[in-house]
């Protein structure tokens, strides 16, 4: 579902920017780095008008609701996260593993998970785009990888969790400056996809 379709019911009144704006770019642009960088309570219409010198009447041209601008940027970032995956051409265990490990990734991605606790309508957006992408990632999984070689009761789904969670936690802690075991984990997780090589 998109910004515009969000919107809609709650705002039919006020007028949303074209979607294909260079400025409502720089907008979703600024509030990905003010999240990473300071964490989704950092993003106000204020706060991103202040850093990109315009108006906040601008920014709610493009994104009527706080709700509406979150959204954007997590709805962006699944297509950007799409687009690099097929642009990458993941071929093999190894290239799937560092789309996991990505570190800009998941430290946008716990930001959300963090901001969805607060907000519903992000939670809700949240669930079912995991849904969805957890499917195409054990899809993936199936295709690169012989799971006949996992012990019984465990398929690509499992895997796909195991994975995130791992490569979720060491982000989390390499940004508080916890390194402790973290060569060790990952040295785990490449001998399982060594193992699992086809």
């Amino acid at each position: 579902m998109s910004n515009r379709q969000i919107s809609s019911k709650r705002k039919s009144s006020i007028r949303i920017g074209s979607e294909t704006s260079a400025t409502r770019a720089k907008i979703l642009d600024e509030v990905e780095r003010l999240m990473i960088s300071e964490g989704y309570a950092s993003v106000t219409s204020r706060r991103v008008a202040k850093e990109l010198d315009i108006k906040p009447s601008l920014v709610h041209y493009y994104f009527p609701t706080t709700d509406d601008l979150l959204l954007a940027v997590w709805l962006r970032s699944i297509e950007t996260q799409r687009f690099h995956e097929e642009a990458e051409a993941i071929d093999s265990l190894e290239s799937l593993w560092r789309t996991y490990y990505s570190k800009s990734r998941n430290a946008l991605a716990l930001e959300f998970m963090a901001l969805a606790n607060h907000r519903k309508v992000i939670r809700d957006q949240i669930a079912l785009h995991t849904h969805n992408i957890r499917g195409s990632r054990s899809e993936l999984l199936s295709k690169l990888s012989d799971l006949s070689k996992l012990p019984d009761g465990c398929g690509p789904d499992g895997l796909s969790v195991v994975l995130i969670a791992v490569a979720r936690t060491l982000v989390m802690e390499e940004g508080l400056g916890i390194t402790r075991g973290h060569d060790e984990a990952i040295s785990i997780v490449k001998s399982l996809l060594d193992m699992l090589e086809p």
